[in-house]
């Protein structure tokens, strides 16, 4: 662990107090600390009250001018943040300018006991004032939890001190107290469900073993992928299902800039392939060896518009293509008659981080696939969820259905045996002979 602390704060719109190629000389011989934003200077305040002498902040500390730079150090997020010694987390402040050492009155969060209330003499019940937010809600639910590159930094860091509105509470991967309640309390990342259990599941697995990465080692670095089956399929949940729920919530986030999709969980990917299965195939999001699974994601609330991103974020079957909240849908256990096979993948990284923007990918796919010349034939047999933003109650027309094991993949051509991706659908006709796709011919398809 480092003799180090690092700050999570919000980034004003304004200019910002950075380090850039051309200030690094004189940064490296002092910054003059009446010249820090608020926020910034609140965090340097604390770093001294804790008797630490060196402070992590990323816009001084990655050149912000130099991409090079800047994809390095976003690859290396969970090794800064997990590293740490502590994470000041500056949850009140809204931005950079605002501080967040704010001026507080300490009567409304101390604790009082009423005698009326004690059972006996070795039970004391505490009162708080009720009218302040709970400390679940202000700790999981303000401007830093609602973004992208936040997400990571919680998920790493070992122990957080986080600066609420009325109190300080300290949250570390054992437990939880404030100045309201200084005795313990559940862990948020813990209570909130199943979901932040399959995340920070990622940080407890073991490391694979030979056998559980013999199933994936056919996997070629050419980009040709051999028919694989996974034996284990409770093995494939273990391996997996804590990077969907991690994407499940990471896509409830936002960012600044669209084309960090990728970078803001580069190290998270490249924790699940290290703690998952070390020959796992990863390419925009997804794993080529749990692709049917991956395939099967839904963007929340939306209504189908073929739409883009002004800047490429990634291909149309990975999840970073919609930017908005999705879901991902069971699958069947893998039949070999109707499983998935993938046969070529290419990915073109927009850097050397193989886990973060990519400037192109594609997938080539052998599947039971059907083209629907009317899509109202299916029209009672599906639920059409679509990526985007358009209000329809049907398939638009000439779509194509590729099977994914109790899921289909709706495609719309592009070129020869060229799709892309526009929406997911649920097979709601309770086994309809007409929609049976055992019947359905396996095709090649490429899909970007």
């Amino acid at each position: 662990m480092g003799d180090y602390i690092t700050l999570s704060y919000r980034w004003s719109a304004s200019e910002l107090l950075t380090t850039k190629s051309t200030t690094l000389a004189e940064r490296l011989t002092g910054i003059p600390i009446d010249g820090f934003p608020r926020t910034l200077y609140d965090a340097v305040v604390v770093t001294r009250k804790l008797g630490k002498r060196y402070l992590w902040i990323d816009a001084l500390c990655i050149l912000q001018d130099s991409p090079a730079d800047w994809v390095d150090q976003s690859s290396r997020m969970g090794e800064i943040y997990g590293n740490a010694w502590l994470n000041i987390s500056a949850d009140v402040a809204e931005t950079a300018e605002a501080g967040f050492l704010v001026d507080r009155n300490l009567l409304e969060i101390r604790a009082c006991e009423h005698p009326a209330l004690l059972n006996s003499t070795e039970v004391r019940q505490r009162l708080i004032c009720p009218y302040i937010w709970s400390t679940r809600c202000t700790a999981h639910d303000n401007i830093l939890t609602k973004r992208g590159w936040i997400f990571q930094e919680r998920f790493y860091s070992r122990r957080i001190l986080h600066f609420l509105h009325h109190e300080v509470l300290w949250e570390c991967n054992a437990i939880v107290v404030s100045e309201r309640c200084p005795v313990r309390l559940l862990n948020p990342k813990i209570s909130d469900g199943d979901t932040w259990k399959k995340i920070r599941r990622l940080q407890s697995t073991a490391l694979p073993l030979d056998s559980d990465v013999a199933y994936a080692s056919n996997v070629r670095a050419s980009g040709h992928v051999k028919h694989w089956r996974i034996e284990n399929w409770g093995f494939r949940a273990i391996s997996f299902d804590p990077w969907y729920a991690l994407v499940v919530e990471y896509s409830k986030t936002t960012l600044t800039r669209p084309a960090d999709r990728l970078p803001a969980v580069s190290s998270l990917a490249a924790l699940t392939k290290h703690k998952a299965v070390m020959a796992a195939t990863y390419i925009a999001g997804l794993w080529l060896e749990d692709l049917s699974y991956g395939l099967s994601w839904s963007s929340l609330n939306s209504t189908w518009e073929e739409t883009t991103d002004p800047v490429y974020v990634g291909p149309s079957f990975s999840w970073v293509s919609v930017g908005r909240p999705v879901c991902f849908y069971k699958a069947s256990c893998p039949d070999p008659d109707t499983e998935l096979q993938v046969l070529h993948y290419e990915c073109t990284p927009a850097s050397n981080d193989p886990f973060g923007a990519v400037e192109s990918a594609r997938i080539t796919v052998r599947g039971l696939a059907k083209q629907l010349e009317d899509a109202k034939e299916v029209k009672d047999m599906i639920r059409f969820l679509p990526d985007a933003l358009y209000r329809t109650p049907y398939l638009p027309r000439n779509v194509s259905l590729l099977f994914l094991g109790g899921n289909f993949l709706v495609l719309i051509r592009k070129g020869e045996n060229i799709y892309s991706r526009i929406g997911l659908a649920l097979d709601v006709g309770r086994n309809d002979l007409r929609l049976a796709p055992e019947s359905w011919d396996r095709k090649e398809i490429t899909i970007i």
